[in-house]
């Protein structure tokens, strides 16, 4: 069902805002062994995915002091590592680093972020 032109930007921005504010708890140890394999095959981010992504909306809201643009550039940043048909890269990676760096966020912050999706990366392979 298309949704009109109009109502997009009242209705897109929230419903994208209320699947990231709705993260399932962490499982204990045990139980995330045995789930892992079932998400591995999902285009849904990875648990060290939302990990990461977790990590830099809160480092964002600490560096930038604005919420609404900490979760908006993490929506963005989870769109271009997680876009479902390819698993994270460098080249993904890099997309999001600029992208970022275009929206004014400190490079301490850019190197951290880079560092933890490098090891993200890693895993994968």
């Amino acid at each position: 069902e298309e949704v009109p032109a109009d109502d997009l930007d009242d209705e897109a921005p929230s419903a994208a805002e209320e699947e990231l504010q709705k993260p399932p708890p962490s499982p204990p140890l045990v139980a995330m062994t045995e789930e892992s394999d079932c998400e591995t095959a999902s285009t849904a981010t990875s648990r060290s995915g939302a990990v990461l992504l977790r990590w830099l909306e809160a480092t964002l809201k600490r560096s930038l002091g604005d919420d609404t643009a900490a979760e908006s550039l993490t929506m963005c940043v989870d769109v271009v590592l997680f876009d479902g048909t390819t698993p994270i890269n460098e080249e993904s990676l890099d997309s999001a680093v600029e992208m970022l760096r275009g929206e004014a966020v400190s490079e301490e912050v850019l190197v951290e972020f880079a560092c933890h999706a490098a090891d993200l990366i890693a895993e994968t392979q």
